[in-house]
């Protein structure tokens, strides 16, 4: 109760610390404020008109895509702003979201090629973050997203789908390990929905292909004897069996 008091005097005053504490406790709830994604829309951009920040902007392109504050009917529009912004600090969910509204053509005309290389870029970066020890980085929600993409082509790489899926499951278990982010349950559930539309996906090399019995018949590998004339006949009737 304390906690909560100091931090609504500190928000009152304007102090960014005390913002920022309060509008974050807000967007989607904790142990101390329920969960009000209006008041967190409202303090979120108090805080990005006197810090332009990344964080701020990316977490408002959240609340617009997902319609947080509006009935749950994304605004795309704002969404494209704000992830805009963010991404050209370089904020990586903000680039995979934008990589995303591309992908899917919201607001955006569709582009999956500008979408891929997108995922490529943060991929390649946030793999480098993964094996130096940074497990709270990106690489479980990109490594999600190519193996996604993959998995809707026309012919998908089955095999290399997995290997991104199965990349995306241990990164998303050891962040949830040492971190406590938001989101990161619906993360997992979603990878673990991709390894299973792999395993329908995939087909067995030569599944659904007629065989023949092949035989070796005096001397010929084959597996009829309708081609042979009289005399090859002859020989496959008198040949000890």
């Amino acid at each position: 109760e304390l906690f909560k008091q100091f931090t609504l005097q500190l928000a009152q005053k304007g102090n960014l610390a005390g913002l920022e504490v309060l509008a974050y406790s807000y967007y989607g709830g904790n142990s101390v404020f329920e969960c009000d994604w209006k008041k967190s829309q409202e303090l979120l951009l108090q805080l990005y008109q006197k810090s332009a920040s990344a964080t701020y902007a990316n977490s408002l392109g959240y609340i617009y895509y997902y319609g947080r504050t509006n009935n749950n009917v994304a605004q795309y529009d704002l969404a494209f702003k704000y992830f805009s912004i963010a991404a050209a600090y370089g904020n990586y969910e903000a680039r995979y979201k934008l990589a995303d509204m591309f992908s899917q053509g919201k607001e955006v005309v569709k582009n999956k090629y500008i979408a891929s290389n997108i995922y490529d870029e943060i991929y390649k970066e946030n793999l480098s973050l993964f094996q130096r020890g940074f497990y709270d980085c990106k690489l479980a929600d990109v490594a999600l997203r190519i193996a996604s993409i993959e998995l809707q082509k026309d012919n998908p790489d089955v095999y290399l789908a997995l290997w991104y899926a199965i990349e995306a499951k241990k990164a998303i278990e050891l962040r949830m390990e040492y971190f406590d982010f938001y989101g990161d349950k619906t993360v997992k559930e979603s990878i673990e929905k991709v390894a299973e539309q792999k395993n329908e996906s995939k087909k067995m090399v030569g599944e659904g292909v007629g065989f023949e019995r092949i035989r070796r018949i005096t001397g010929y590998l084959v597996g009829t004897v309708e081609r042979f004339n009289d005399g090859k006949r002859a020989e496959e009737r008198d040949r000890v069996k």
